[in-house]
Parts: C-alpha cells; structure tokens; sequence
C-alpha cells in the first residue's frame, strides 16, 4: 500500500558462504517510479 512500510527477511541456506563478500541488493517500488541498489559487505 502507498505510504507504507514493509520488511522481509530472507533466510539463506548456506549464508556463511557470504561472509567477507560483497553483494547487490535492489529494491522497486511496486506501482512507483523509485529504484533502490546498493553494493553491502556482508561481515
């Protein structure tokens, strides 16, 4: 719904596999024009 957060959690099965990498995460706003990417290191 406009206006509103939201949180999802995902669960990795072989997250540790990340560890000391860094990795993309993007967003789009469902039915809006925003666009969300970043490049996080995962510790």
């Amino acid at each position: 719904m406009p206006g509103q957060s939201v949180t999802k959690e995902f669960s990795l099965v072989q997250a540790a596999g990340l560890a000391g990498h860094r990795v993309r995460v993007h967003f789009n706003e469902r039915q809006g024009p925003r666009v969300w990417n970043r490049l996080i290191s995962i510790p």
